[in-house]
């Protein structure tokens, strides 16, 4: 790399754990979701952080995309990202501080919706600076090393933080929050130092092509149809993890294992990440079959323990266990695809890729969201089996994406 490609390697790391510690700390998954439910807020405003967090900031991209396209440079639309993303997460916090519990409750759904929407033009605008910025060979080990050292600072937050309390209370987690908001601000300033090549606008008519020939890329090119297919199937690896907190409440242990489910996540990120990243570099389409074959197997063991041993059902690790094991393997699929799509075009081609296929699984995580929803009305461990059985056909699929 030259000595500019340098300086924007170590910006971009940098930019990248602390947004990522913001997420840590703010995670609709776990830290919102205990805050409103602590609060009292309404069930509705509770069900909704999850899709909106997973799919929100997914689903409007491809109407960003040409938008985005007009631009010379795509970092001055990144840092307006991150700054819009650090107000609503200190929003959120200030509002479960001072308002009451229901306006709490929607003020965070509304929040977390513009966080979304924020975070829609960052996911876009950050491949094409990456593209840009950094060579191939090296994309994967930066996202592995930015999501490593997040992991470690992380963990020692939620340690240091979280484990001397006797009990947690909403003023605590609140004020939490709105420590995690101001970690996008911080990430704003390192993005500063990020040197992105200028490049021409490309004034054609397929240089902005319409939304439906954007999304018909997943029906013309055989490259992109066969990752969107493994990219859904493998949705199971990111789709899961919210089970094994509901399957700790179940036997009674999710606030005792509050902070256990948050430090297995940030080791299962530092532990991994690294090694996924270079991975990547070398066959993006391997780590994300990997990872998927990874989550599907502790996937078929958590079913196991469910059915044949209620006694380690019981235990208060043991899901917190099962959750770091799979998102290992979500590790893998998470960085193998980030990869796989930067590496697979250039220029404007990489910007439609992105946007199609985030808009795409933005729809589908709400339509298989909705038959998890139902099956699990019936018993959690029935979407686990769904989300497992994904995970082994997607991974197949996925060794399909090799890159010439």
């Amino acid at each position: 790399m030259t000595p500019r490609q340098k300086r924007s390697f170590r910006a971009i790391i940098a930019s990248n754990c602390f947004v990522r510690i913001g997420d840590t700390l703010s995670d609709p998954k776990t830290i919102l979701t205990w805050l409103l439910s602590a609060l009292g807020a309404p069930a509705f405003a509770i069900s909704m952080l999850v899709p909106i967090r997973e799919s929100g900031s997914m689903l409007p991209q491809i109407f960003l995309a040409s938008f985005i396209k007009k631009f010379h440079k795509r970092k001055p639309i990144y840092t307006a990202g991150l700054i819009a993303q650090s107000l609503c997460i200190i929003t959120i916090g200030l509002a479960a501080l001072f308002l009451s519990p229901t306006l709490a409750g929607y003020i965070a759904i509304i929040a977390l919706t513009l966080f979304a929407t924020a975070r829609a033009f960052c996911s876009i605008t950050s491949k094409d600076i990456l593209g840009r910025a950094i060579p191939k060979g090296t994309r994967g080990k930066l996202s592995g090393i930015a999501s490593t050292l997040s992991g470690i600072f992380a963990t020692l937050l939620a340690i240091i933080i979280l484990s001397n309390r006797d009990q947690y209370n909403p003023t605590l987690i609140a004020s939490i929050i709105i420590g995690a908001g101001f970690m996008w601000l911080i990430a704003s300033l390192s993005y500063h130092f990020v040197q992105e090549p200028e490049t021409e606008i490309q004034i054609t008519k397929n240089s902005t092509p319409p939304i439906l020939q954007r999304l018909a890329l997943a029906k013309n090119d055989h490259k992109f149809r066969n990752f969107i297919i493994a990219r859904t199937l493998l949705l199971g690896s990111a789709l899961a993890s919210p089970i094994f907190v509901v399957m700790a409440h179940h036997n009674g242990s999710a606030t005792n294992s509050l902070i256990a489910f948050i430090i297995a996540g940030a080791l299962a990120t530092t532990v991994s990440s690294s090694i996924w990243g270079n991975f990547s570099d070398k066959a993006s389409h391997l780590s994300m079959a990997f990872g998927g074959i990874l989550a599907a197997l502790t996937g078929i063991t958590s079913i196991t323990i469910f059915y044949l041993s209620p006694s380690l059902t019981a235990l208060p690790l043991t899901w917190p266990v099962m959750f770091f094991l799979f998102n290992i393997g979500y590790m893998g699929v998470r960085l193998g695809r980030s990869t796989w799509v930067v590496d697979a075009a250039e220029g404007d081609q990489r910007t439609d890729y992105v946007s199609a296929s985030n808009t795409i699984i933005a729809i589908i995580i709400i339509l298989i969201g909705v038959i998890a929803a139902t099956l699990q009305t019936l018993a959690p461990i029935y979407p686990m089996i769904l989300y497992t059985t994904c995970c082994i056909i997607g991974a197949i699929f996925a060794l399909r994406l090799k890159l010439s």
